[in-house]
């Protein structure tokens, strides 16, 4: 896969996706969709975003609506700006893979 992420990404994610591994290509390029969590009902538990051509200054906050996500890595992009604190949750045992700088 190349180019980037489509604006309605989330809503083309069939709602028994448990693992979105789109990682190591450097293909993909451009920001994260705002709307990338609009799919509340997803069972997306990982999503590997690693090593591709992201940039941006925000990691959008939509992606909190993944209630089941346990693995959010997108390290090694040009991502820049704060991680949204919805993100880490203790109590579900999220893991945030970095550096995301």
């Amino acid at each position: 896969m190349g180019g980037r992420l489509p604006s309605r990404f989330g809503s083309m994610l069939p709602r028994n996706l448990s693992h979105l591994f789109l990682a190591d290509n450097y293909q993909i390029k451009g920001s994260i969709p705002a709307d990338m969590g609009d799919l509340k009902n997803l069972m997306l538990v990982e999503m590997n975003l690693s090593s591709n051509q992201l940039n941006g200054t925000t990691i959008p906050a939509s992606i909190c609506a993944f209630q089941n996500l346990r693995l959010l890595n997108l390290s090694n992009n040009a991502l820049t700006g704060e991680i949204p604190p919805c993100i880490y949750r203790p109590s579900q045992d999220t893991q945030l893979a970095g550096p995301v700088g």
